[in-house]
């Protein structure tokens, strides 16, 4: 499930008060996230608004608008959608009546996979796990991806002593290793 208890309050502020949105665990996608969102927020308001949620041209960031002047609440962080709606753990600075996203939400399972190769480290994921590689999932839950890395963004590994075996172990974002049973593979090169 990519909206869990960890990730589905939301909280806002519309006519001096203070409210939360607590939006139902589940998988979704783009579409149904929106859906929700609008349900939920328009809920929680009690009828004061009624909350639409719709998703700007590219760069594809999800707008929220409701019929009375709000703001979200999203620095406070105990299981804030923040993240997932791709707003950041902030709260916003003034009242309005529609507030845009500074990213595009992120309903992925996970958010990196994270390459260890014999205990080499040189990468630190969001939460602070050390890794040999990193390869960030820009694709929503389903979706295929090809990584390569950008010039800027080269990920090498350098031994300093002769090795023949080489350990790889695989992990989500949340240290789970990854079966690799179908559909994977990795290619080494040497230089």
């Amino acid at each position: 499930m990519n909206v869990s208890s960890n990730n589905n309050v939301i909280y806002f502020q519309e006519n001096g008060q203070s409210k939360s949105a607590t939006l139902t665990p589940g998988y979704y996608d783009t579409g149904t996230l929106m859906a929700e969102v609008a349900a939920k927020m328009s809920a929680a308001s009690g009828g004061y608004a009624t909350y639409t949620v719709s998703q700007s041209a590219l760069p594809l960031r999800l707008v929220i608008t409701s019929t009375q002047q709000f703001k979200f609440m999203f620095g406070t962080l105990t299981n804030s959608a923040a993240g997932i709606l791709g707003f950041l753990p902030l709260d916003s600075p003034e009242l309005a009546n529609s507030h845009a996203a500074q990213n595009m939400s992120n309903l992925a399972i996970q958010r990196s996979f994270n390459i260890s190769v014999n205990s080499e480290s040189k990468f630190v994921d969001t939460v602070g796990r050390l890794c040999t590689f990193l390869v960030p999932v820009l694709g929503h839950t389903g979706s295929l991806a090809l990584y390569e890395p950008t010039i800027m963004f080269q990920q090498l590994i350098t031994f300093t002593q002769p090795v023949s075996t080489l350990n790889i172990k695989v992990c989500d974002d949340r240290d789970n290793q990854l079966e690799m049973f179908a559909d994977w593979y990795i290619i080494l090169g040497k230089m």
